[in-house]
Protein backbone atom coordinates (compact mmCIF):
# COMPACT_ATOMS: atom_id res chain seq x y z
CA UNK A 1 0.00 0.00 0.00
CA UNK A 2 2.47 2.20 0.65
CA UNK A 3 4.42 1.78 -2.68
CA UNK A 4 0.83 2.86 -4.33
CA UNK A 5 0.46 6.22 -2.53
CA UNK A 6 4.03 6.59 -3.28
CA UNK A 7 3.87 6.23 -7.33
CA UNK A 8 0.36 8.30 -7.02
CA UNK A 9 2.02 11.27 -5.08
CA UNK A 10 4.55 11.13 -7.73
CA UNK A 11 2.17 11.06 -10.66
CA UNK A 12 0.49 13.84 -9.03
CA UNK A 13 3.74 15.71 -8.71
CA UNK A 14 4.87 15.38 -12.00
CA UNK A 15 1.79 16.50 -13.50
CA UNK A 16 1.71 19.37 -11.71
CA UNK A 17 5.14 20.28 -13.02
CA UNK A 18 3.88 19.97 -16.53
CA UNK A 19 0.47 22.10 -16.01
CA UNK A 20 2.68 24.55 -14.30
CA UNK A 21 5.14 24.75 -17.25
CA UNK A 22 2.48 24.60 -20.05
CA UNK A 23 0.72 27.06 -18.41
CA UNK A 24 3.26 29.30 -18.33
CA UNK A 25 4.00 28.94 -21.63
CA UNK A 26 0.17 29.74 -22.88
CA UNK A 27 0.45 32.36 -20.81
CA UNK A 28 2.28 34.48 -23.83
CA UNK A 29 0.91 35.60 -26.59
CA UNK A 30 1.54 33.12 -28.97
CA UNK A 31 2.83 29.39 -28.87
CA UNK A 32 3.59 26.55 -31.12
CA UNK A 33 2.87 22.91 -30.67
CA UNK A 34 5.71 20.51 -31.75
CA UNK A 35 5.36 16.65 -32.30
CA UNK A 36 8.96 14.71 -32.09
CA UNK A 37 10.14 11.34 -32.32
CA UNK A 38 12.96 9.68 -32.73
CA UNK A 39 15.63 7.00 -31.44
CA UNK A 40 17.73 6.90 -28.05
CA UNK A 41 21.06 4.97 -27.48
CA UNK A 42 22.28 5.18 -24.06
CA UNK A 43 24.32 3.68 -21.09
CA UNK A 44 24.27 3.64 -17.46
CA UNK A 45 27.68 4.78 -15.53
CA UNK A 46 29.17 1.80 -13.08
CA UNK A 47 28.18 -1.42 -15.32
CA UNK A 48 31.06 -2.51 -16.45
CA UNK A 49 30.66 -1.50 -19.99
CA UNK A 50 31.61 0.66 -22.58
CA UNK A 51 29.16 2.31 -25.37
CA UNK A 52 25.61 3.25 -26.29
CA UNK A 53 24.48 -0.22 -26.59
CA UNK A 54 21.09 0.26 -25.51
CA UNK A 55 18.77 1.49 -28.09
CA UNK A 56 15.10 2.82 -28.09
CA UNK A 57 12.22 5.35 -28.57
CA UNK A 58 11.69 8.52 -28.02
CA UNK A 59 8.41 10.64 -28.97
CA UNK A 60 5.97 13.29 -27.30
CA UNK A 61 4.81 17.03 -27.50
CA UNK A 62 6.34 19.94 -26.75
CA UNK A 63 4.90 23.77 -26.39
CA UNK A 64 7.01 26.47 -27.69
CA UNK A 65 6.47 30.33 -27.01
CA UNK A 66 8.66 33.42 -28.30
CA UNK A 67 10.63 35.41 -26.15
CA UNK A 68 12.92 37.04 -29.37
CA UNK A 69 13.11 37.00 -32.74
CA UNK A 70 15.66 34.40 -31.86
CA UNK A 71 14.81 32.77 -28.79
CA UNK A 72 12.59 30.50 -27.70
CA UNK A 73 11.34 28.49 -24.32
CA UNK A 74 9.60 24.78 -24.41
CA UNK A 75 7.87 22.32 -22.16
CA UNK A 76 6.19 19.28 -22.98
CA UNK A 77 5.92 15.61 -22.35
CA UNK A 78 7.73 12.92 -23.87
CA UNK A 79 8.21 9.00 -23.50
CA UNK A 80 12.10 8.10 -23.48
CA UNK A 81 13.11 4.80 -23.41
CA UNK A 82 17.21 4.54 -21.79
CA UNK A 83 19.12 1.42 -20.67
CA UNK A 84 22.30 -0.62 -21.06
CA UNK A 85 23.05 -4.21 -22.94
CA UNK A 86 26.22 -5.87 -22.66
CA UNK A 87 27.00 -8.81 -25.43
CA UNK A 88 28.49 -12.22 -25.19
CA UNK A 89 32.25 -12.53 -25.80
CA UNK A 90 35.11 -14.77 -25.54
CA UNK A 91 35.66 -13.21 -21.88
CA UNK A 92 32.44 -12.78 -20.36
CA UNK A 93 29.55 -15.22 -21.45
CA UNK A 94 27.16 -13.56 -19.27
CA UNK A 95 24.55 -11.10 -20.98
CA UNK A 96 22.84 -8.01 -19.41
CA UNK A 97 19.88 -5.82 -20.32
CA UNK A 98 18.40 -2.59 -18.37
CA UNK A 99 15.48 -1.29 -20.06
CA UNK A 100 13.83 1.92 -18.28
CA UNK A 101 10.97 3.81 -19.69
CA UNK A 102 10.84 7.54 -18.56
CA UNK A 103 8.21 9.91 -19.09
CA UNK A 104 10.40 12.88 -19.14
CA UNK A 105 8.62 16.95 -18.64
CA UNK A 106 11.47 19.33 -19.88
CA UNK A 107 12.05 22.69 -19.39
CA UNK A 108 14.33 24.09 -22.44
CA UNK A 109 15.69 27.44 -23.81
CA UNK A 110 16.33 27.81 -27.19
CA UNK A 111 18.43 29.81 -29.42
CA UNK A 112 18.36 29.96 -33.02
CA UNK A 113 20.87 31.13 -35.52
CA UNK A 114 19.37 31.25 -39.17
CA UNK A 115 18.17 27.71 -39.94
CA UNK A 116 20.46 26.53 -36.59
CA UNK A 117 19.32 26.73 -33.23
CA UNK A 118 20.96 24.85 -29.84
CA UNK A 119 19.04 24.54 -27.02
CA UNK A 120 19.77 24.08 -22.96
CA UNK A 121 17.93 23.39 -19.85
CA UNK A 122 16.31 20.31 -17.29
CA UNK A 123 14.00 17.69 -17.75
CA UNK A 124 12.10 16.21 -14.53
CA UNK A 125 12.09 12.28 -15.44
CA UNK A 126 9.19 9.84 -14.01
CA UNK A 127 10.14 6.41 -14.34
CA UNK A 128 7.33 3.89 -15.96
CA UNK A 129 8.53 1.28 -15.96
CA UNK A 130 12.12 -0.74 -15.56
CA UNK A 131 13.28 -4.79 -16.27
CA UNK A 132 16.45 -5.48 -15.85
CA UNK A 133 17.96 -9.25 -16.32
CA UNK A 134 21.11 -11.43 -17.06
CA UNK A 135 21.61 -14.49 -19.42
CA UNK A 136 20.24 -16.35 -16.34
CA UNK A 137 17.53 -14.17 -14.17
CA UNK A 138 15.75 -11.27 -13.42
CA UNK A 139 17.01 -8.33 -11.09
CA UNK A 140 14.30 -7.31 -9.22
CA UNK A 141 16.57 -5.92 -5.88
CA UNK A 142 17.96 -2.89 -7.10
CA UNK A 143 15.14 -0.72 -7.14
CA UNK A 144 15.42 2.61 -9.58
CA UNK A 145 14.41 5.95 -8.02
CA UNK A 146 11.25 7.57 -9.09
CA UNK A 147 12.26 10.30 -10.40
CA UNK A 148 15.32 11.06 -12.41
CA UNK A 149 16.73 15.24 -12.71
CA UNK A 150 18.90 15.25 -16.15
CA UNK A 151 20.32 17.96 -18.39
CA UNK A 152 19.90 17.89 -21.69
CA UNK A 153 21.76 19.75 -24.86
CA UNK A 154 20.71 19.71 -28.11
CA UNK A 155 21.78 21.38 -31.47
CA UNK A 156 19.35 21.11 -34.37
CA UNK A 157 18.81 22.05 -38.15
CA UNK A 158 15.57 23.73 -39.47
CA UNK A 159 14.81 22.06 -42.74
CA UNK A 160 11.64 23.86 -43.85
CA UNK A 161 8.77 25.86 -41.72
CA UNK A 162 7.50 22.89 -40.23
CA UNK A 163 10.04 20.50 -40.19
CA UNK A 164 13.11 20.33 -37.83
CA UNK A 165 15.98 17.67 -37.23
CA UNK A 166 18.43 17.54 -34.21
CA UNK A 167 19.94 15.59 -32.07
CA UNK A 168 19.86 15.70 -27.85
CA UNK A 169 22.72 14.31 -25.29
CA UNK A 170 20.67 13.75 -22.02
CA UNK A 171 22.64 13.08 -18.83
CA UNK A 172 21.41 12.10 -15.11
CA UNK A 173 22.30 15.24 -12.32
CA UNK A 174 21.50 13.22 -9.65
CA UNK A 175 22.00 9.75 -9.33
CA UNK A 176 19.16 7.12 -10.47
CA UNK A 177 20.15 4.36 -8.30
CA UNK A 178 23.36 3.78 -5.18
CA UNK A 179 25.94 0.97 -6.35
CA UNK A 180 25.33 -2.46 -5.77
CA UNK A 181 28.23 -2.27 -3.90
CA UNK A 182 31.01 0.25 -2.91
CA UNK A 183 32.70 1.69 -6.22
CA UNK A 184 35.42 3.45 -6.31
CA UNK A 185 36.73 4.86 -9.71
CA UNK A 186 40.57 4.99 -10.15
CA UNK A 187 42.29 8.59 -9.80
CA UNK A 188 42.97 9.90 -13.43
CA UNK A 189 40.55 7.64 -14.71
CA UNK A 190 37.83 10.28 -15.78
CA UNK A 191 39.93 13.20 -17.10
CA UNK A 192 37.34 15.87 -16.00
CA UNK A 193 39.41 15.64 -12.52
CA UNK A 194 38.78 14.01 -9.10
CA UNK A 195 36.06 15.59 -8.13
CA UNK A 196 34.08 14.10 -11.03
CA UNK A 197 35.45 10.59 -9.67
CA UNK A 198 33.63 11.36 -6.61
CA UNK A 199 30.35 12.41 -8.29
CA UNK A 200 30.22 9.39 -9.88
CA UNK A 201 31.25 7.29 -6.94
CA UNK A 202 27.51 8.43 -5.26
CA UNK A 203 25.64 6.57 -7.82
CA UNK A 204 24.94 5.66 -10.84
CA UNK A 205 23.61 7.94 -13.73
CA UNK A 206 21.79 7.66 -17.49
CA UNK A 207 23.96 8.71 -20.17
CA UNK A 208 22.04 9.21 -23.65
CA UNK A 209 22.55 10.44 -27.31
CA UNK A 210 19.09 10.82 -28.92
CA UNK A 211 18.52 11.75 -32.99
CA UNK A 212 14.94 13.00 -33.57
CA UNK A 213 12.43 14.96 -36.17
CA UNK A 214 10.01 17.89 -34.92
CA UNK A 215 7.05 18.78 -36.92
CA UNK A 216 5.74 21.84 -36.24
CA UNK A 217 2.13 22.82 -35.85
CA UNK A 218 1.23 26.66 -35.77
Amino acid sequence: MRKTNLKYINWKILCLISILNISMLSSQRTFDLDVLAGVTASQISGDGATGFNQFGFQAGVLLNTSLSERSEIASGLLWNQKGARTQPSMHNLVTYHLRANYIEVPALFRYRYKSYFVEVGPTFNFLAHVKERTSFETITDRPFRLFELAGVGSVGYQINEKLVIAAQFQNSILPVRPHLNDFTIPPGNLIIGDWHNRLYELGQYFTSINLHARFRFK
